[in-house]
């Protein structure tokens, strides 16, 4: 199965490999101008990446929903001591980020609430 998002929408439909889009899954984008620029799936569980510009830098939102549901399970910003480079999502661990601590990489968990 494929996963594809489209930003005219805040609506991404899931689709197989023969191009049948299966379901829709509508969602509140937060802010309203921002992309989704990623999607990951873990154990019924899909976090979307929403990108958007600041002024100096892409500021990353993550929403998770419920694969089966659409249900709308939290809505997450990054903090100073996360960064924002998400690295890979699991319904276990949660987020895994990326962030430089005095000039060394450093691999952060940021597990869901």
């Amino acid at each position: 199965m494929k996963i594809f998002s489209t930003n005219v929408n805040p609506v991404f439909p899931l689709r197989f490999e023969f191009r049948k889009i299966v379901r829709r899954m509508p969602f509140e984008k937060n802010p309203h101008d921002a992309a989704v620029t990623k999607i990951s799936y873990s154990d019924g569980l899909l976090a979307l990446v929403l990108s958007s510009s600041g002024e100096q830098y892409i500021n990353n939102r993550y929403v998770i929903m419920d694969s089966s549901t659409g249900e709308q399970r939290g809505y997450y910003a990054p903090s100073r001591e996360t960064s924002n480079i998400d690295v890979c999502f699991s319904r276990k661990e949660g987020f895994t980020f990326i962030h430089n601590i005095d000039g060394k990489l450093a691999l952060i968990n940021a597990p869901l609430r």
